[in-house]
């Protein structure tokens, strides 16, 4: 029997419970396409592996950011999230909804590279 396609929409309570911005919507019908990691914009990802230090590793962390799309499954955020942001996860997972709300705008720093000094310091 040939496998139905997962078409799971996208949750909006998922903004909150799990740290995610909508990306992209279709045009058409304004469904949510594509949703991106906030820690991953935020925070960027954690070493998954304390004993091995930069120096040893064979390649370099990525600085990518998560991008969910269909099907829209709490499994695969969970998952992302346990992983590659255990500290911040943790202390995430445990907040009321209205700290979740607000918890980026609280405790995300400032990266360099979204700073005015870093466009000009190359001039």
């Amino acid at each position: 029997m040939p496998r139905a396609t997962l078409r799971t929409p996208f949750n909006p309570d998922h903004q909150v419970n799990y740290g995610l911005s909508i990306a992209s919507r279709d045009a058409a019908t304004s469904e949510v396409v594509s949703v991106n990691c906030l820690l991953c914009i935020h925070f960027g990802r954690e070493d998954t592996d304390t004993s091995t230090a930069q120096e040893e590793r064979k390649r370099r962390r990525t600085e990518n950011i998560k991008s969910f799309t269909r099907p829209f499954r709490t499994d695969n955020y969970v998952r992302h999230l346990s992983r590659q942001h255990k500290a911040r996860w943790d202390q995430f997972k445990i907040l009321a909804r209205n700290q979740k709300a607000t918890f980026f705008q609280r405790n995300a720093p400032v990266r360099h590279m979204n700073t005015i000094p870093s466009h000009f310091a190359g001039n």
